[in-house]
């Protein structure tokens, strides 16, 4: 934090950080721990989730993108309750 005041006051006139994590709000870090433990969960589902993923030969990356997704939302979206 300090390190933000110091860029506004010597290089900005205006400087505004947006803390999605709510660390700057709360100063308590065991929340900022909290939410990176949760980032990391999901960056290492989404890795493990792709791992064995191969591009099809001469998939244009439209293509590739839409089978990304495709697979992300059957293994993490919401499952159908019927």
């Amino acid at each position: 934090m300090k390190l933000q005041q110091y860029f506004k006051d010597k290089y900005f006139s205006f400087f505004d950080l947006s803390d999605e994590v709510m660390y700057l709000d709360t100063k308590d870090l065991e929340v900022l721990k909290s939410k990176f433990a949760k980032f990391d969960f999901i960056i290492s589902s989404v890795s493990h989730a792709l791992s064995d993923f191969k591009a099809l030969p001469g998939e244009v990356p439209d293509s590739l993108a839409a089978r990304i997704e495709e697979l992300l939302k059957n293994k993490f979206g919401p499952k159908d309750q019927s």
